[in-house]
């Protein structure tokens, strides 16, 4: 079908250009070529006015013409309803929407029949006709959403990346951006596993899968993505604690586009979505059901709610002091542990020393009719700490080692 379109466009153009060329023979036999540069004057002026109107005027209005943003689709609708025409606006350099409003990747440079036949192309002046307008409208529809706003502040003289959430956007809109998107959710008195009220602000990604889902047949399907994900939260913050929970908090500023392959055990919770919505049975997922696909989600900020009690935010920090003294006995006890494991295994040595001491001391003495009188006196002096005896008055040492 394209390229039959093609076809029909060229033979249109060689069609215009074989008039202009008879109507410049004509003017010229007439000898009336003056007038023929004054009416191509008055046309090329009249062509300046026009696209002047249609460019600064009517295509920023949807009229005729439509301005495009890179990476989004704009679908045409029959009329101002929502009838989908099957007709999209989508000029991308790796991306297309095949028969079944589905978004396909594609690498640039490469070719199929497939490719070939649903890619648009970008044109120089970003602005497309709306084809059969005004019977055919560009379709808009209702997004509330909220950003993340990046900011510098100077902290102790130094400058410091500060995010933080911005204003709520309530809209229409004709763009469904087809690439991840950041998006920013307050989740407010979600309680935790110890009954404290605590107010989130998440960082989550998401793009979507299909077109025709993603705004056409579902209802508000931006909207519902958001539901579930707060209800997730909520479910996913009912079974940790306060430490757990802030244990998963991004700290010192840290992005999250940069830990966003790291899944932690929020965002995985949050990604199981796309497979299992909250509250459907049967495997009825995001993607299946909405034609959205969350791509990860990480928790910015948590903190008390405004309905917690002086006695609960005193009590919390009563029980980090604790758990830090717990850490602290742990650790001193685990290297209590250890010492005494060392010595257990000196002395446990030692007694092998001396088992083998005496193992020897048995094959020495075993065939010595004397051994007995040895031992004996072995004792006397070990006892008595001598290593020498008297005899006759006079200092003598032993003639005999007494340990052979």
């Amino acid at each position: 079908m394209k390229k039959i379109m093609r076809l029909i466009f060229n033979m249109r153009n060689m069609l215009i250009l074989v008039v202009l060329l008879i109507t410049y023979t004509v003017f010229l036999r007439s000898g009336k070529i003056e007038l023929l540069k004054f009416l191509v004057f008055c046309l090329f002026c009249l062509g300046i006015i026009i696209f002047a109107i249609v460019y600064l005027f009517w295509a920023d209005r949807k009229i005729f013409f439509t301005f495009h943003k890179r990476n989004s689709i704009q679908g045409i609708v029959k009329g101002k309803g929502e009838e989908f025409t099957g007709k999209i606006i989508f000029p991308s350099v790796d991306q297309y929407l095949d028969d079944k409003s589905n978004v396909v990747d594609f690498t640039p440079g490469t070719h199929s029949d497939e490719i070939d036949e649903h890619v648009q192309k970008p044109n120089w002046i970003g602005m497309y006709p709306i084809k059969g307008y005004p019977f055919h409208t560009i379709f808009k529809y209702h997004k509330i959403w909220q950003e993340w706003v990046t900011t510098e502040k100077i902290i102790d003289g130094k400058p410091v990346v500060v995010r933080s959430l911005g204003p709520m956007r309530n809209e229409m809109t004709p763009y469904l951006f087809t690439k991840r998107q950041e998006y920013g959710l307050m989740i407010l008195e979600a309680e935790n596993k110890e009954g404290y009220p605590l107010d989130f602000e998440i960082a989550w990604y998401c793009k979507p899968v299909n077109y025709k889902k993603a705004i056409i047949d579902v209802k508000d399907s931006f909207g519902q993505m958001q539901t579930q994900i707060q209800g997730a939260t909520n479910l996913f913050v009912k079974t940790e604690t306060f430490l757990s929970l802030d244990a998963l908090v991004l700290k010192d500023g840290r992005n999250p586009l940069d830990v966003l392959g790291e899944q932690d055990r929020y965002s995985e919770f949050i990604v199981s979505l796309n497979k299992q919505l909250v509250g459907e049975k049967n495997h009825k997922g995001m993607v299946s059901e909405l034609g959205w696909v969350i791509i990860g989600a990480k928790i910015m900020n948590m903190s008390f709610s405004s309905t917690a009690s002086k006695e609960i935010r005193e009590a919390v920090t009563k029980v980090g002091v604790v758990t830090q003294k717990k850490l602290a006995d742990i650790i001193d006890a685990e290297g209590k542990k250890q010492v005494a494991i060392l010595e257990s295994e000196g002395e446990s040595k030692a007694m092998d020393n001396i088992t083998e001491s005496k193992r020897k001391r048995f094959e020495l003495f075993k065939d010595n009719p004397n051994a007995i009188q040895i031992e004996i006196a072995e004792k006397t002096f070990e006892k008595s700490k001598l290593t020498t005896y008297v005899a006759g008055g006079s200092e003598v040492k032993p003639v005999i080692p007494l340990d052979k």
